[in-house]
């Protein structure tokens, strides 16, 4: 897997959602690595595991965009960045 497509910064089309991206630590799913969390406004956070160049493509037309879901979503058994403070 090509980790540094994810480290690097990345250009995304306008159409789709203000996005903020950052380097997390740990959440319990080394096994699935590369992974992503996304969270869609109103809903709650969904991580995508085993996240490749082509996966992430999808997962941006279809699910960032449309709110299709695309298989690879890991089971929720972590913490959202957003429960850090709570």
């Amino acid at each position: 897997v090509n980790h540094d497509y994810f480290s690097k910064r990345r250009t995304l089309p306008v159409d789709i959602y203000l996005a903020v991206v950052t380097q997390a630590g740990d959440m319990g799913y080394c096994f699935a690595e590369p992974t992503i969390e996304i969270t869609r406004p109103g809903e709650s956070p969904v991580v995508f595991g085993y996240v490749t160049k082509e996966k992430a493509d999808e997962i941006i037309e279809k699910y960032i965009k449309n709110g299709e879901l695309v298989e690879g979503i890991l089971p929720e058994n972590y913490h959202s960045i957003n429960d850090i403070d709570k």
